[in-house]
């Protein structure tokens, strides 16, 4: 049992938290409330789905019975006639054939109460009773008149091979109802001796063997069966005393009156699926003449019904279930809201500790990104530091040669005067002249030379400093990059190969890419040829589409081992820190890509193998986003 200090410490702690406990608590009780409802409907419908489907299929299964029966009486009754119309022996009338006919059906069948045959006057001419299971041939006295009945002239009225089929009821012979009602359904066919009306054959099919059938196969399933008439009149009900209700006296024993609902929908519509307290009712109409211009008048409507019983003890287990896990995850979420919330009272006891720490966190990592924009600074600086001595040594070559030309010409001034002195002839002069012109022509080259190094230098100057966004040719500031690709070092071991396509014109940011090329030089010849080793460094430049550029930087070097590889655009990682190494280059050169020239690099790598080297591929676009970091 729980120790009074440590129940009592339990209600301190809860007091603590209950207002932050209430919070956590109020999500979760409002998804018990409405998540516990959903998942039982769906739960109830996965319980009721193979309720449903049995449904389904014993009210076809009783479909398929009723076609069934129906097409085998059409078909005895239109054999009769067929055969009757062709006996031999001088027709039908008085031909014994046709007594053995008729009772040969009626005995082979054995659900025909009456098979008879009408002359057109509408007098029985031969009929065949069933009394009590055993067959009688009624002697020519007892057979009667049928002229008044309405299913007589209904059936003369047909053509040939047409049926009258009456409407389900119970037997009535000389007079009422009898004590044993029998459903019965009779169908008619006119026969036809050599064109010749001669009346019509009918038998009486006893329906309740049908109906008993169709109540048996749902009682199986512990289903109820039911049949109604186009009144709403009980043909089959599990409740023999609902039936014939409209022919006993009870006019009030109909589906219109016990389930108006049900009725309603049914009368909308030839199928469906009805639900109420009392189950679950599935119908569809049957129309037993079979006959698509039929008024309807004598469709019936099958019906199936899941009693509310079955499809609560197929609940109740599941009811019960659900309620005990809903019961035990409550206790759980509380419990858990409960550890929770004391976590986060202790998160706020500590947060004013880890607010100081994070200041001084803070602090440091603006100094470091201080330092990281220093060192930036530093290494752009660096760069333009060696551009400046690249294009002195570029400047060099010309500047010598217009020195050469001019201290030429200081010469040739210096003897044309002493020749002056001592006589000047033509030759001299015109000698003069000539060496003047090519001194001032060699000299203006060189100093044409000159200017385009300076004014090139001072184009990538300004873009190195103000990264201004120009249209360019790529190729042109890919060699002005840097000064190394105008004169590669002869005495180099690493040699380079440029493969830059002609006219590939951008819209960017020179002085960013010019950066990114130099770090590319920098860090192949610092890391991709230690101790002198010889190796070549590729430089290509293409089209990738119409709207971007792709260029590769590969070398043959030592590579990248592949647990280096992942970092190395992370700054300040770098492998040379003790050599002075910063670890900044390649951070800077992503950035540079990503933010300014809004492109992608990535780096491929193989180490220390014959097919060793690193592979660096930038994709730009032509036109390089609108908005990068000026100045």
């Amino acid at each position: 049992m729980m120790s009074t200090a440590a129940l009592r410490a339990a209600l301190e702690r809860l007091l603590l938290i209950r207002h932050r406990l209430l919070v956590l608590l109020l999500p979760w009780l409002a998804l018990f409330g409405l998540g516990v409802p959903l998942v039982w409907q769906d739960l109830r419908q996965s319980l009721q789905a193979p309720l449903l489907s049995a449904q389904a299929d014993l009210l076809s299964q009783s479909a398929q019975i009723l076609v069934r029966s129906m097409a085998s009486l059409r078909r005895d009754v239109t054999f009769l006639a067929q055969v009757l119309g062709d006996l031999p022996g001088g027709g039908v009338d008085g031909n014994p054939l046709a007594v053995k006919l008729l009772y040969s059906v009626a005995a082979n069948t054995g659900y025909y109460d009456q098979v008879r045959w009408l002359d057109e006057n509408g007098q029985e001419r031969i009929r065949i009773d069933r009394r009590d299971d055993a067959l009688e041939v009624v002697p020519p006295d007892a057979l009667q008149n049928k002229l008044d009945r309405p299913y007589f002239a209904t059936t003369m009225a047909l053509g040939h091979g047409q049926l009258h089929i009456s409407e389900l009821d119970l037997k009535v012979e000389h007079g009422p109802v009898t004590r044993s009602p029998q459903p019965t359904l009779r169908v008619a066919t006119p026969l036809f001796e050599a064109g010749r009306p001669r009346g019509i054959v009918i038998v009486n099919y006893r329906a309740e063997r049908l109906l008993e059938r169709l109540a048996g196969i749902g009682r199986q399933l512990a289903f109820d069966s039911y049949i109604v008439n186009n009144r709403g009149g009980w043909l089959l009900h599990p409740d023999h005393t609902q039936r014939w209700g409209w022919l006993l006296g009870h006019p009030e024993r109909n589906i219109a009156t016990q389930h108006p609902a049900l009725w309603r929908q049914m009368q909308a519509h030839t199928h469906g699926l009805h639900r109420d307290d009392s189950g679950v009712w599935a119908y569809a109409r049957f129309d037993p003449v079979d006959d698509p211009g039929a008024d309807g008048t004598q469709d019936w409507q099958l019906i199936v019904r899941i009693p509310a019983d079955a499809l609560a003890a197929a609940e109740a287990r599941w009811k019960l279930t659900l309620a005990a896990l809903a019961g035990v995850a409550l206790l759980v979420t509380v419990g858990l809201s409960a550890q929770l919330a004391w976590s986060l009272h202790l998160v706020e006891e500590r947060g004013a500790e880890l607010a100081m720490a994070n200041a001084a966190l803070q602090k440091n990592i603006d100094d470091l990104r201080a330092l990281q924009a220093e060192l930036a600074r530093a290494d752009k600086l660096s760069s333009l530091g060696l551009m400046v001595a690249g294009v002195a040594h570029e400047l060099n070559t010309p500047l010598g040669s217009a020195l050469m030309a001019l201290s030429t010409a200081r010469e040739d001034i210096q003897t044309l005067a002493r020749r002056v002195n001592d006589g000047l002839r033509k030759s001299d002069l015109l000698a003069f002249l000539d060496s003047s012109r090519e001194g001032l022509d060699l000299a203006n080259r060189a100093v044409a030379r000159a200017a385009d190094l300076v004014r090139r230098f001072k184009q990538v100057a300004i873009d190195r400093t103000l990264m201004e966004r120009r249209g360019f040719d790529l190729a042109e500031v890919l060699i002005d990059a840097d000064h190394r690709l105008h004169k590669w070092d002869a005495a180099s071991p690493v040699t380079l190969t440029l493969e830059l396509a002609p006219g590939l014109h951008m819209e960017s940011y020179p002085g960013p890419l010019g950066q990114v090329v130099t770090n590319l030089v920098d860090n192949a010849l610092t890391h991709a040829f230690p101790d002198g080793r010889p190796g070549a460094i590729t430089l290509r430049s293409a089209a990738d589409g119409p709207d971007r550029v792709r260029i590769s930087f590969a070398d043959n070097g030592v590579g990248i081992p592949e647990e280096n590889l992942r970092h190395i655009f992370d700054p300040f990682y770098t492998t040379r820190r003790h050599t002075g190494g910063t670890g900044l280059g390649l951070h800077v050169t992503h950035q540079i890509v990503s933010e300014v020239l809004g492109g992608q690099i990535h780096a491929t790598s193989t180490h220390d193998g014959p097919q060793s080297g690193t592979c660096f591929t930038l994709v730009l676009p032509r036109i390089a986003p609108p908005h990068a970091p000026s100045g």
